[in-house]
This record gives structure tokens, C-alpha cells and sequence, in this order.
């Protein structure tokens, strides 16, 4: 069974020849930097320097050879936010960032994630607030380019199957602040 048939099988309920596999295909199933970096140590596989796709949690973007060596069955689609590659700013011994909600993000020296700490509806707010405020464009091309070609790809030799859920995590980056 290669790993579409695998994932699809799974999903109709039915059993596969073993539970499908998912390392990194979206923010739940990720993989922190740190422990990114003792994975592909154990596995002797060369990390390069580890590119993130959510800042926040410190994700790392699973390399391909790591997801073919584990036999991972699904891969994923990050859309083009922010918080996946933001300019950093120090402010003092600490990081900062704004996303495109315009929240703030705060990592301290010592912390593994960043925290909010400002966000733009954290006070009393009114109507007029709401309908003054800058909406981020969840329809922007800019949000999706790319995405498609990486869609495309198949998973070399076992049949490919790629988790898409760029809207959810447009829709939930929306729900957290």
C-alpha cells in the first residue's frame, strides 16, 4: 500500500496495512527546531540550517530526505503568513514581530516559543473598532503563490499524498488573537 492509499483508506474508515504517518504537515503535527535538530542528528541526516514554517512555535520545515527516511506519508502546505518567515526585531534581550492581524509576538532569551503581547482587540472595543481595523486579505494571491507547485509534487516513489489546509490556518490564525 503506497501512502495515498494508505491516508485514503484511513479516512474512509477502513484499515490500512499501518497507521498512516504525519510529521510536520500542518502547526499540530510539527516538529520544534530543537527537536528537529536531535532528530536528524540520531538519523545521521544533515539539517542544513533549519528554515521555519511557524515562528511562533519555533516549527521546523521538515526536510524531504527526514520525511523519506521516517516513511511519512503526508506532506503539507503552509500559505505565505507572516508568522512563517517574519523580519525580527530585538527589543532589548528580547525578539519581536507583528503579523498581519497585527499582533505583536514577544520571544524572551530564555523562552522556546513566542507569547503575544500586544494584540489589537485585547481592550474594551467598539463596533467602529471592528470596522475600522486594517483586515488582512485572506484571498491575497500573494498568500497562495506557490503553494500549488508544491501541491504537485509527489511524494517520491510511494504514490504522494499532500495535506492541504491553507485556508484552515489562515482561518485559525484568526480565531487564536
Amino acid at each position: 500500500m503506497n501512502s495515498r492509499e494508505r491516508v485514503i483508506t484511513a479516512l474512509e474508515h477502513k484499515k490500512p496495512d499501518r497507521i498512516p504517518f504525519d510529521l510536520g504537515s500542518t502547526f499540530v503535527t510539527g516538529i520544534t527546531k530543537g527537536a528537529y535538530a536531535k532528530l536528524t542528528s540520531a538519523l545521521a541526516e544533515d539539517a542544513g540550517p533549519v528554515e521555519l514554517c511557524d515562528t511562533v512555535q519555533q516549527l521546523a520545515v521538515v526536510k524531504e530526505n527526514v520525511l523519506e527516511e521516517l516513511e511519512v506519508d503526508v506532506r503539507g502546505l503552509v500559505p505565505n503568513i507572516v508568522r512563517k518567515n517574519p523580519p525580527l526585531e530585538e527589543a532589548g534581550d528580547s525578539l519581536l514581530f507583528c503579523d498581519e492581524w497585527g499582533v505583536t509576538w514577544n520571544k524572551p532569551p530564555a523562552a522556546l516559543y513566542f507569547d503575544i503581547a500586544v494584540s489589537p482587540f485585547s481592550e474594551r472595543i467598539s463596533e467602529k473598532d471592528i470596522g475600522d481595523f486594517p483586515w488582512p486579505d485572506a484571498a491575497s494571491p500573494e498568500l497562495f503563490k506557490g503553494l500549488k507547485e508544491q501541491a504537485q509534487q509527489p511524494i517520491p516513489d510511494r504514490g504522494g499524498f499532500t495535506a492541504a489546509f491553507p485556508s484552515y490556518l489562515v482561518f485559525c490564525q484568526n480565531c487564536i488573537c
